[in-house]
């Protein structure tokens, strides 16, 4: 839990996402685990606001900076999943 953690949400529509980030078409929401986890017993969860548009996918894992990924997942979710 000590490297960072990327998490990019892809929206089905790239304009829900604010103009700067329209090249990349996905939201950064990187964070410290420390933000955002805790542990249980001998798991971690971490549990990040989801954003209020519809999701095409979600892409996470983590990294050192400067450096390339230590693991990345894309979790595959189910269309109720991905939307409030």
């Amino acid at each position: 839990a000590e490297a960072r953690f990327f998490l990019h949400f892809y929206p089905e529509d790239a304009s829900d996402l604010p103009a700067e980030r329209r090249n990349d078409r996905f939201e950064n929401r990187d964070f410290d685990f420390h933000h955002y986890g805790d542990f249980f017993a001998e798991a971690c969860l971490a549990r990040v606001p989801l954003p209020d548009y519809p999701i095409s996918r979600i892409r996470t894992g983590q990294f050192r900076p400067g450096g390339a990924a230590l693991w990345n997942a894309e979790p595959r979710l189910r269309p109720a999943d991905l939307s409030r």
